[in-house]
């Protein structure tokens, strides 16, 4: 897209979200200690001060984030209702906080600074491209030696058939009167192309993709399903573009078999082959190592909430062991919604 086409789409995503507001509960895997811990396991870490919240919404990371952390808390949204909730809920935090109302097109990485967990939670996969790859510029250059940052999108092969599948569906709604009728119109699509497809053969992620589709909120549905600029994300794609910054990939905190003893770029490219199987979406971790192996964790607390080593094969059970590459340290994981 031309710059002034992407900040267009910039603009009209603002305006949705300034017409319907997303006010998240807050999530236990945003927890700074999860993703360390996470982290601290593929390389030298730091202990977080400073955050930075990319689309930062109503400022529900960075108020979580607060309880864990003694640095900076910094937001940035498009959204100036999103913005002002964020203000409210940070004023407590006084000069610690500060919410930045920006197109993330118009952010200097020069004037944010530095940070030591940075979030992009919901946003990359609904923004143009143009964006995206200005997103992972401010990871790389803002992002401290031994800090992390927290990534979540859609992954996969039935989240790419989501996104083809989502495009049809704004076109089938494009010329609804209000955003109401604009949801009534593509549910109505969507189970048409649900009957069309119920018992054709070979369909099945298909029907997976429309099943996914229909379960969100009329929230969600609009914000993620009628946005312009829903896509999938490959974690190969990402581990490229941030591997020029010294940024890798630590892996998903949803677990899945994953060898720890490989590097960053094999980690990414096996997570892109199990999501090539079907996909989902992903919390990935990704992390400026500073140094070859796990840190000092036990001089602040972590808490595990991912796949580390797996000891055992087989299903998934609620809760087992997993071992931290290079140390005699086994620890309990269950299995994270």
């Amino acid at each position: 897209m031309k710059g002034e086409r992407v900040r267009a789409v910039n603009a009209a995503i603002a305006g949705n979200y300034d017409a319907l507001v997303f006010d998240p509960e807050p999530n236990p895997l945003t927890d700074p200690r999860i993703i360390f811990g996470h982290a601290a396991a593929f390389g030298q870490v730091r202990k977080p001060a400073d955050v930075l919240d990319i689309g930062c919404g109503t400022g529900m990371q960075l108020l979580q984030a607060s309880s864990h952390v003694g640095g900076r808390l910094v937001g940035t949204d498009i959204s100036p209702v999103a913005c002002e909730r964020a203000r409210q809920k940070l004023a407590p935090f006084g000069e610690r906080a500060t919410i930045l109302c920006q197109d993330i097109l118009e952010l200097d990485p020069e004037e944010l600074g530095e940070f030591d967990l940075i979030y992009v939670i919901g946003v990359i996969y609904v923004t143009p491209e143009e964006v995206q790859r200005k997103i992972l510029n401010l990871i790389g250059r803002c992002l401290r030696p031994g800090g992390a940052v927290q990534i979540t999108y859609y992954a996969g092969t039935v989240s790419a058939i989501r996104a083809s599948l989502h495009a049809t569906l704004r076109t089938a709604a494009g010329n609804a009167a209000s955003r109401e009728e604009a949801i009534a119109i593509a549910r109505a699509s969507l189970d048409s192309l649900s009957e069309a497809v119920a018992d054709r053969e070979g369909a099945d992620m298909l029907r997976m993709a429309i099943d996914e589709t229909r379960k969100h909120t009329d929230l969600f549905f609009f914000h993620e399903v009628l946005n312009e600029a829903f896509c999938s994300i490959q974690t190969g794609w990402l581990e490229r573009e941030l591997s020029e910054s010294g940024v890798g990939f630590a892996g998903y905190l949803r677990p899945f078999d994953l060898d720890n003893s490989i590097g960053s770029r094999e980690r990414a490219l096996l997570a892109d082959k199990v999501d090539s199987m079907r996909g989902q979406y992903r919390r990935a971790i990704f992390a400026k190592f500073d140094g070859p192996a796990p840190g000092a964790i036990e001089e602040w607390p972590v808490a595990w909430a991912s796949q580390l080593v797996r000891e055992r094969t087989g299903a998934f059970e609620a809760r087992q062991p997993f071992r931290i590459p290079h140390t005699e340290i086994v620890v309990e994981a269950g299995n994270p919604a």
